[in-house]
């Protein structure tokens, strides 16, 4: 929980969406989403899980491939990726004939 909420650079990602002020005696990851929730609603929980998201990715970069990322770009591409999957999420996907036909098991 450390590396998501409460170390330094965790801290300064949630400033740049406005600052996250909830209690610091919560003692798991669950308990201060829900307390954020409470507080600030659950568009906000969703930005900060892709947030949380993204610093496990950095620290990943860090730890296996010795890549800092700046928090500005952090958030920037946490909020790319969060816009890019609310829009997927919103789009009624259907097949084409022709995706539907290749499909069949028959070679052509």
């Amino acid at each position: 929980m450390h590396c998501l909420v409460f170390c330094d650079f965790a801290k300064a990602c949630c400033q740049v969406i406005g600052g996250v002020n909830v209690s610091d005696n919560i003692q798991n990851l669950a308990d201060w989403l829900v307390a954020v929730m409470d507080v600030y609603g659950t568009s906000k929980v969703i930005e900060i899980g892709m947030i949380m998201w993204s610093i496990w990715k950095a620290r990943n970069m860090i730890v296996w491939h010795n890549t800092f990322t700046h928090v500005d770009e952090l958030v920037r591409s946490a909020h790319v990726t969060l816009d890019q999957w609310l829009d997927a999420q919103s789009k009624n996907f259907t097949l084409s004939m022709d995706v539907m036909h290749s499909m069949d098991g028959k070679e052509h």
